[in-house]
């Protein structure tokens, strides 16, 4: 990837980018415009990104989508370390 080109791209095309960080094997390789700011107004852009994400990760065996999501919280960890409230994440609201 060509990411001074794809900087250019979005300079040249006035895209309305906040930040993009690039990571390569858990380390961050590129940068570019503030990713410091937690939030912004992304709108539906993070379904993409998340569907994205999810192909991925399918596609590289590291997850069956046959199987239900909430089995893989047992490893995950909830707020301050605490084990995640399953029962909680799965009420109907």
């Amino acid at each position: 990837m060509n990411f001074d080109a794809f900087v250019q791209d979005i300079q040249d095309n006035r895209w309305n980018v906040y930040g993009v960080e690039v990571y390569q094997d858990g380390q961050l390789c590129h940068q570019c415009g503030d990713t410091r700011v937690q939030r912004h107004p992304i709108y539906s852009a993070t379904k993409t990104v998340t569907a994205i994400a999810v192909g991925m990760a399918w596609d590289a065996g590291r997850i069956d989508l046959n199987r239900c999501v909430l089995d893989g919280l047992s490893r995950a960890q909830g707020q301050h370390g605490a084990p995640p409230d399953r029962a909680q994440l799965t009420q109907r609201r």
